[in-house]
């Protein structure tokens, strides 16, 4: 009987948290409003907008009305996450609305859009020169708040007691300050500052305030959405290119550490092993890609004329070879998506390249997806700390640990097995939804290309995703973009834990047991 008054109690939590959240989703859908006075003639799209918000808004008030004075339990870990998941779920449905009330897309192409916003991926089936300006302003805003996080942004806007645990299973494991509260607010003054200085950036470099806005929202939370078909490209401007390397740094940089940065405690930056690790793999994959695919000394193979290696220009001038591998390499490392050349054209050791530069990602605690640079180094750095342990005494007690700032932090046996069933899992998902691709009738390479960009939220495609792909590919694409976002294990735990709670609650709740109980309490006889 405690057991099931205890799960009743803990969904009457979960769904007073969710109810809040809907509410905020409502205001959320309110804001690509905003842009109505400067296009005046897009209010017809306004109840694209306004009508989910109401809908949204008024489902989370009667939520929170209904059980506002029922028993409450604190919110722990499992509560958490299963918030967390239906949160982002909900999220993805009402982020779907204005794009079925358009009348112009499915079902399935409404939510591959929404997931593909929130979860900050970028790939698009929206043909963007034609959609209206109130659809991109929208497009961007879902990738701006799916970077920071619903509730991050909440926390700093409200004091939430209960969204502490909240805070962490959304993926913000970093507090920057003692209070959680405090954090939240540091990390959005942080991100609103970094949107001010981008996007008068892109001002000076020619972009109208429109297109700025919208490049610097995608760029700091590593999205990728453009108001323009050829993405970045379409202004052919080195500069422009110049500062979304920037943006896209910065947006796969941890919020800690962009903080740090803002504060000028170069130490803390410095020490900082993701930093390190960051730098050694980005100039890595910026020279080699250089060397192997855009310079104008190309290497390939010649067997037939009789030489093992010719020299073949890809790109004839040196500065604009630079520029295009600069430019993709950050862009598939920080998981963004922009694009300024066409990487499709590119040999088979450039689209590899590209595949493992999304699958290492950006950093932890950032809007970047992808393995995560600091999972890469220790499994690496495992390595060598297990093939060392082979050769110390028996007796000999290890002590492993990196530097993250300031702080010394220990690696213990549970967090190896943490890590490797976490990269496990990654690549069982990542052959799983490459061999639905297949099966759709694409090339293996174009197969796993896509699928590890969606994965890994990263938005590069080698052109198969697009608005006349089969559901089935869309579906999929969806599915890995939303587990890629949340790292699976916590949509796992939460759908594992829905289930069986409900299951359990189900079998019992009208039980002999239960319904004795009931009449004993009410006074009524058995």
């Amino acid at each position: 009987m405690r057991e099931k008054e205890f799960l009743l109690k803990s969904y009457i939590t979960v769904f007073y948290n969710c109810g809040i959240m809907a509410i905020f989703m409502g205001g959320i859908l309110l804001l690509p409003l905003l842009c109505l006075p400067f296009y005046p003639q897009e209010i017809k799209y306004g109840r694209l907008f306004w009508e989910p918000a109401l809908l949204s808004a008024l489902l989370g008030l009667i939520i929170v009305l209904l059980l506002k004075k029922a028993e409450k339990l604190p919110v722990n870990q499992s509560h958490s996450a299963v918030i967390v998941t239906l949160v982002w779920i909900y999220s993805s449905l009402f982020g779907a609305f204005p794009f079925i009330l358009s009348g112009e897309y499915t079902l399935t192409h409404a939510l591959f859009e929404s997931v593909s916003g929130w979860t900050t991926t970028g790939l698009s089936v929206v043909n963007v020169e034609q959609a209206p300006k109130i659809i991109l302003l929208w497009r961007s805003i879902m990738q701006f708040i799916g970077g920071a996080g619903f509730t991050l942004i909440l926390l700093s806007m409200f004091s939430l007691t209960s969204a502490s645990g909240i805070f962490r299973a959304e993926g913000h494991t970093d507090e920057i300050m003692p209070h959680v509260k405090l954090s939240s607010q540091i990390v959005m003054k942080v991100y609103l500052t970094l949107l001010l200085i981008g996007s008068t950036f892109y001002i000076l470099g020619g972009m109208s305030l429109f297109d700025a806005l919208n490049h610097c929202m995608a760029a700091l939370s590593t999205g990728g959405f453009s108001t323009h078909s050829q993405s970045i490209g379409y202004f052919n401007s080195p500069f422009i290119e110049f500062v979304t390397i920037i943006l896209m740094l910065v947006g796969q940089t941890s919020f800690a550490i962009n903080n740090h940065l803002l504060m000028g405690d170069w130490k803390k930056v410095f020490n900082n092993i993701e930093v390190r690790t960051s730098t050694v793999v980005t100039i890595f994959f910026i020279f080699i890609t250089f060397v192997w695919v855009t310079s104008p000394l190309y290497i390939t193979h010649s067997f037939d004329s009789g030489r093992i290696f010719t020299l073949q220009p890809f790109y004839y001038d040196l500065f604009n070879a630079i520029r295009r591998t600069c430019f993709e390499s950050v862009s598939a490392l920080t998981t963004t998506g922009f694009g300024i050349s066409d990487y499709t054209t590119w040999k088979e050791v450039g689209m590899f390249f590209l595949i493992l530069m999304m699958f290492i990602g950006g950093h932890t605690n950032s809007t970047a997806g992808g393995l995560k640079q600091l999972r890469v180094f220790l499994v690496i750095k495992s390595l060598y700390w297990m093939f060392k342990g082979l050769f110390l005494p028996e007796t000999a007690v290890s002590c492993h640990y990196f530097h993250k700032g300031d702080k010394k932090v220990y690696f213990e046996k549970k967090d190896f097995i943490e890590l490797f069933v976490f990269v496990i899992v990654y690549l069982l998902l990542l052959t799983i939804g490459t061999s639905v691709l297949t099966c759709c009738g694409y090339s293996l390479r174009d197969s796993l290309f896509d699928f590890t960009s969606a994965l890994s939220n990263s938005g590069l495609s080698c052109g198969i995703t697009s608005y006349n792909s089969p559901p089935l590919m869309l579906n999929t694409m969806t599915i890995g973009m939303f587990l890629g976002r949340l790292e699976f294990l916590i949509i796992i735990f939460s759908l594992a834990k829905i289930i069986r709670d409900v299951s359990f609650i189900t079998k019992h709740l009208f039980s002999r047991e239960y319904s004795q109980d009931l009449r004993s309490k009410s006074g009524k006889p058995a």
